[in-house]
């Protein structure tokens, strides 16, 4: 038995025995902490896919809310475009029936300054013919033609007045 009297034979059972025992009583509060450690990552692994899917769920939400507002901007600006497309339209019927009651005033207008313009030019010619006729009348019966004269003054006069 000289096995055991060897220091390294003692060395070694006593490693060996060591491990056995350290194992034996660390293996509990090692694996135990191993499983809390494994339990913690499993708790984060799941936090971390609940926080993932609740980013995912705003995500898509924000995008639905963009294009609900990419549709009504689209829809606001059609009906701008509609409203300014009608005011549009109205404004050039507006000034198309201006322009034409304007251009009826000014042909009524016109009509009335040719009706006045013609009215004081018989009146200026049935002057200078009463005018011219009375002094024709003079001459011709200067004598005897003073009745004659006024006669046809007053006849010219009637005729003038009735016209």
């Amino acid at each position: 038995m000289e096995i055991f009297a060897d220091t390294y034979t003692w060395i070694t059972i006593s490693f060996i025995g060591f491990v056995i025992a350290a194992y034996v009583m660390g293996r509990k509060s090692v694996t135990g902490t191993l499983d809390a450690y494994v339990a913690s990552i499993r708790a984060q692994i799941g936090e971390a896919e609940k926080l993932h899917a609740e980013a995912q769920e705003q995500a898509n939400e924000f995008e639905l809310k963009h294009k609900n507002a990419l549709a009504e901007a689209d829809k606001i600006v059609a009906e701008a475009e509609a409203q300014a497309e009608h005011i549009l339209e109205n404004g050039e019927k507006e000034i198309e029936h201006r322009l034409a009651a304007r251009e009826k005033q000014l042909d009524a207008e016109m009509t009335q300054l040719k009706e006045n313009a013609l009215s004081e030019l018989r009146a200026h010619m049935a002057k200078l013919i009463e005018e011219e006729t009375q002094a024709l009348l003079k001459k011709s019966l200067k004598k005897d033609g003073d009745s004659l004269i006024e006669a046809s003054i007053a006849h010219i006069k009637a005729a003038k007045d009735a016209a």
